[in-house]
């Protein structure tokens, strides 16, 4: 990997900056980013900027006892990662390293940055199960077999590098291990023209990963915060932004969306997060058990989620490059055919590391230096149609897929990003100034237990059109009727009836708000709406009886009833829902004048 004409000597060391020293031969053949080693400990650093004589080297790990005239040798690759299987439930740095797993990562990150910890899963034993014969046709993203990492099955594919022998002949499978355990980096593939693969790809991480072509956003992706899904939806593959000041709660709103069932990988990143807090989000997460159906409950979420950390007290450089490498992991699992999501805490404070290092470069402030360099990283994100080798008949053999699922849906995967930032919109450390959805924490809501706090009249959605099935067919009227009646809770436009605004104060404390970490379905959330306005409709209709007064009915809407009613769980709830609206009207009926509910009404209400 290494050349070693191709060297230089440290000049000059500043912080997590060094300058080297490049002999004029080769310094044409330079190109920025290029990942070099420095010094006795061989720490690792990219070309950060070329100059006439010399080169600026950024160091992603501790510099201290680096000294003046240590070699600098030059890898002739971008920085880069091994992909593979052992990313998933364990806590790594923005170079791959892993931290390990709960428990044996808590000490490791309250004590601080070390040079390189210990990567366990390059030793580790991994059952392939292979899919592909020999004598197949593959080509690169051919799945070649699976993993099993867990309850998520790892595909195992040919590397996008790989390219077609010049007489364009399809590659065909040579030889292929039987099924066994193996480490990630032993040979279970030979190719027909010598060239042997294993589990692991190699990939620069500010390299976007190719696929067959884009595809638009069409589909829900459903956060589980009921607030968010019916006012503001995100789309799968779409990109978000989660805004607010200091204590709003972005970074409590981020965790409970890593519980998202619509996501088979999470990627949470954590820049310039204290390490006290990295290590109990990775402990919450690890003790929080994955609910995407019955059969899986026993796992916990930890297990479909990849951490990487980059603490405050670890250089600046770093958050950019966790950003990078979660993107690369997220496209890793898209290109495998699954729905990836990326959680980024914090967006803006990296674009703040960004920029204090382009003024140490330039001598003068320039946030732009930071945000552009993120926003191409984020960029990234979307839907696409993979690569599956030379032909799908060979990519996707007879029982390719234990899980189940179909060569059809193996071919597009997805990767939807969440950004959390502390900017206000416009500004110049923005680096997600258009996303898909913005979601605008509000302060005052936050000082006020309500959970999520969100700001009504700043927040938006561009994915207005895109709901869930499992929500049914009337689910774009439900969420119409929610905006409309939200709207007479504005102080400015006081509803002509008390019953609306009671109403919309009832739907905001029972729908809008949630128990911190809880998730609901885009089915439970259409049912609890279904159930509120069928109590609309009951009341107005006794309002309209004469002799009736809104005092008498709200009454009847117990307050405290309705949110017992909202802490059922999904299959509880469409008996209590039912039992709960007969005594309403029984209620009802026993007020001065008489009045009686349709029984579709009571229907209706039923998930």
């Amino acid at each position: 990997m290494f050349d070693g004409a191709r060297t230089a000597r440290v000049r000059e060391v500043s912080g997590s900056l060094a300058v080297a020293e490049v002999d004029s031969l080769f310094r044409t053949s330079l190109r920025p980013f290029e990942s070099v080693r420095v010094g006795k400990d061989w720490l690792i650093g990219e070309v950060l900027e070329i100059r006439d004589a010399e080169i600026v080297i950024q160091l992603y790990e501790n510099a201290a006892g680096l000294s003046v005239g240590e070699e600098v040798l030059f890898t002739g690759e971008g920085l880069s990662v091994d992909l593979g299987p052992g990313f998933l439930g364990e806590a790594v740095n923005a170079l791959g390293f892993s931290f390990g797993r709960a428990g044996e990562t808590d000490l490791y990150l309250e004590r601080g940055f070390r040079s390189r910890p210990a990567a366990p899963r390059a030793e580790k034993q991994w059952h392939f199960r292979p899919s592909a014969r020999e004598g197949d046709r593959t080509g690169p993203g051919g799945v070649l077999g699976t993993a099993a990492e867990g309850h998520f099955f790892h595909r195992v594919m040919v590397p996008p590098c790989v390219t077609v022998p010049p007489s364009h002949a399809p590659a065909r499978v040579a030889w292929i291990a039987p099924e066994g355990d193996y480490t990630a980096r032993e040979t279970v593939c030979r190719l027909s023209d010598g060239k042997e693969l294993s589990m692991t790809q190699r990939w620069e991480i500010r390299v976007p990963r190719p696929v067959r072509r884009r595809l638009s956003p069409d589909g829900p992706f459903v956060t589980g915060q009921s607030a968010l899904d019916a006012l503001f939806p995100l789309a799968l593959g779409g990109t978000a932004v989660l805004s607010g000041e200091p204590g709003t709660g972005k970074t409590l709103l981020l965790q409970s969306l890593a519980r998202c069932r619509g996501a088979d990988a999470v990627v949470c990143v954590l820049c310039g997060e204290r390490g006290t807090e990295a290590a109990e989000v990775l402990e919450e997460l690890s003790k929080t058990m994955d609910s995407r159906g019955e059969s899986q409950a026993r796992f916990s979420l930890m297990d479909r989620t990849a951490l990487i950390v980059s603490t405050s007290d670890m250089p600046l450089a770093t958050r950019e490059a966790s950003v990078c490498l979660g993107m690369t992991l997220a496209e890793y699992y898209r290109d495998m055919g699954y729905d990836a999501a990326v959680l980024i805490d914090s967006a803006s404070r990296c674009a703040e590391a960004l920029a204090e290092t382009g003024a140490r470069l330039r001598g003068r402030d320039c946030p732009e230096y930071g945000v552009s360099r993120l926003s191409a990283c984020f960029g990234r994100a979307g839907r696409a149609e993979v690569l599956r080798g030379a032909s799908p008949e060979g990519a996707f053999p007879e029982g390719a897929s234990p899980e189940g699922a179909s060569p059809e849906g193996m071919k597009r995967g997805s990767v939807t990003l969440i950004g959390t930032e502390s900017e206000p919109r416009g500004s110049a450390l923005s680096p997600l100034n258009a996303p898909g959805a913005f979601w605008r924490l509000d302060r005052r809501s936050a000082r006020a237990c309500r959970f999520p706090a969100l700001d009504l009249s700043l927040s938006y959605s561009l994915y207005g059109k895109i709901f869930p099935e499992e929500a049914g067919e009337d689910w774009p009227k439900l969420t119409e009727y929610l905006k409309d009646t939200l709207r007479h809770a504005v102080p400015d436009a006081f509803p002509k009836r008390e019953w609306s605004l009671f109403l919309a104060n009832t739907l905001d404390a029972v729908f809008m708000r949630q128990e911190a970490g809880s998730f609901r379905s885009a089915a439970y959330s259409a049912a609890l709406l279904r159930f509120l306005k069928a109590l609309d409709e009951a009341a107005r209709k006794a309002l309209s009886s004469a002799g009736r007064r809104y005092a008498d009915v709200a009454v009847c809407a117990a307050l405290p009833e309705l949110l017992a009613l909202r802490g059922l769980s999904e299959k509880d709830f469409a008996d209590g829902s039912r039992e709960w609206l007969e005594r309403f009207v029984s209620r009802l009926e026993s007020l001065p004048a008489e009045f009686s509910v349709p029984e579709t009404l009571l229907t209706e209400g039923a998930p």
